[in-house]
């Protein structure tokens, strides 16, 4: 979380709007955990983390 979150503020320096990104873990992350799908809920971290890294120079 702490990288994703990092890729983050480099994508908001580089004047990049992370909302997409940000609305995606919002949208899939939150059920995930509360249903103990802990696997689940780190491969979404991973893509999320994923899609930042691609687009970060």
């Amino acid at each position: 979380m702490e990288a994703l979150q990092a890729g983050f503020r480099k994508w908001q320096k580089a004047g990049r709007d992370p909302g997409p990104i940000a609305h995606f873990v919002e949208e899939h992350l939150p059920a995930l955990l509360k249903a103990n799908k802990l696997d689940e809920a780190e491969a979404v971290l991973d893509e999320a983390l994923k899609r930042v890294r691609a687009m970060v120079p």
